[in-house]
């Protein structure tokens, strides 16, 4: 009893304070060692993953993996993009409890640089003031995701503006396309229409279509198991004005030797069903004569392409009787404007004089409208916009009259 009091005597006296200090900070350390906090102090909340974004990660099914490839030693402002990439990676890893890796790679490697290149990542050229002289040096500043058998990249990372977006985009877009490829029924058709009479017009690197076509559709069916079909069609003069209606690929025309107007078509297509996808392929006029463009990362956009086609995507009606841009025209129509949300929606033309708007749509969109509506259409407008439904308006106060024969700024070959 004597003992104990002593015990108690000595811990309320000043000559424990130490010791007790002492055990308390060991005790400290010890919980620290092992537990993780992290404290986001920024006013934006920078440094903090969004609801969405958290939510995406946290239903992952298998491992994603994330390979980093940054340059060291980049200089200001760049040294501060390559730290956001680590803090915000961490932060996904945190959220997703799992299923969620990081790994960085040392970009003095000539093998790790073999690899960025194998997965389709460039350097990108940065400034940097050195001694007082400005310089330019090349950097990677690249991510690549994988996912199952699915591949997805963000090159060219220089600012950390709107990253967490491009993350969790690539993240759902990734899982999505995953996810709908496993229960697929049927396959994804590839069909290269190009009229074989275009060759006689000696275009700049029309010879190397079917070839780089080929080596992109091989290495994408391989990346997909083998699940595309792939077609090279040379339609015939009457067949084109069809095809072009149908999947917006271009059409060019020129005068035979009889007088007559011959008609041909080039053009990429994907096809899923009632679905499809049109790759950019055309033929452009440069300053030294017209040229084939699209071949020089076909491969990457049919593989976005494809990811588009087969990914959960929400439904868009595009009105089309009014006379709207067209949906698949990529020189006066919507047809860029599709091409860069297709990760997202899936655009179909809807006549709305002749049905209405389908259970399945989300939004309409009516771009550059040159009639009135009718009372039915409005009225199919105003129940869709009742029942929960959004319409995005493109309204032009002018209406330009392109100019035609020898006036005309660009005519097809």
């Amino acid at each position: 009893m004597k003992e104990n009091s002593g015990f108690v005597s000595w811990l309320r006296s000043p000559r424990s304070d130490m010791w007790l200090f002492v055990i308390v900070v060991v005790l400290l350390n010890l919980v620290a060692s092992r537990a993780f906090l992290r404290f986001d102090l920024t006013a934006s909340r920078s440094y903090s993953l969004s609801k969405a974004s958290k939510e995406t990660v946290r239903t992952l099914e298998e491992p994603l993996g994330i390979k980093v490839f940054f340059s060291d030693n980049l200089p200001a402002p760049y040294s501060g993009v390559s730290q956001y990439v680590r803090d915000i990676l961490s932060e996904y890893q945190l959220a997703a409890r799992g299923n969620f890796s990081c790994e960085f790679f040392d970009m003095d490697s000539p093998d790790n640089q073999s690899l960025a290149r194998g997965y389709g990542l460039q350097q990108v050229q940065i400034r940097e003031v050195k001694d007082n002289e400005v310089g330019y040096r090349n950097a990677f500043m690249g991510i690549v995701l994988t996912y199952a058998d699915q591949i997805e990249k963000l090159d060219g990372i220089v600012s950390s503006d709107g990253l967490e977006y491009k993350i969790t985009t690539a993240v759902s877009r990734i899982v999505s396309s995953t996810n709908a490829l496993t229960g697929l029924s049927g396959r994804v058709k590839l069909t290269l229409f190009k009229s074989s009479r275009l060759a006689d017009f000696g275009f700049s690197g029309f010879d190397e279509i079917d070839g780089a076509v080929q080596a992109a559709y091989e290495a994408v069916n391989k990346q997909y198991r083998g699940r595309i079909d792939y077609e090279s069609v040379s339609p015939a003069s009457g067949e084109v004005p069809q095809l072009v209606q149908r999947y917006g690929i271009q059409s060019i025309s020129w005068k035979e030797a009889d007088g007559s107007t011959g008609y041909g078509a080039l053009g990429l297509v994907l096809e899923l069903g009632d679905s499809y996808r049109s790759i950019p392929l055309e033929i452009v006029n440069l300053i030294f004569g017209y040229a084939v463009q699209g071949l020089d990362d076909l491969q990457g956009a049919l593989s976005e392409s494809i990811r588009g086609l087969v990914s959960r995507t929400s439904a868009v009606a595009y009105v089309s009787n009014h006379g709207e841009l067209p949906l698949g025209d990529a020189q006066t129509g919507a047809a860029n404007f599709v091409s860069l949300v297709s990760d997202m929606y899936s655009f179909t033309e809807l006549d709305l004089s002749k049905s209405a708007i389908p259970a399945g749509v989300q939004c309409v969109v009516i771009n550059g409208p040159k009639t009135e509506f009718s009372e039915e259409e409005l009225y199919r407008l105003d129940q869709f916009l009742l029942r929960g439904g959004s319409v995005m308006l493109f309204l032009d106060p002018f209406n330009a009259v392109e100019p035609e024969g020898q006036m005309a700024y660009f005519q097809q070959p």
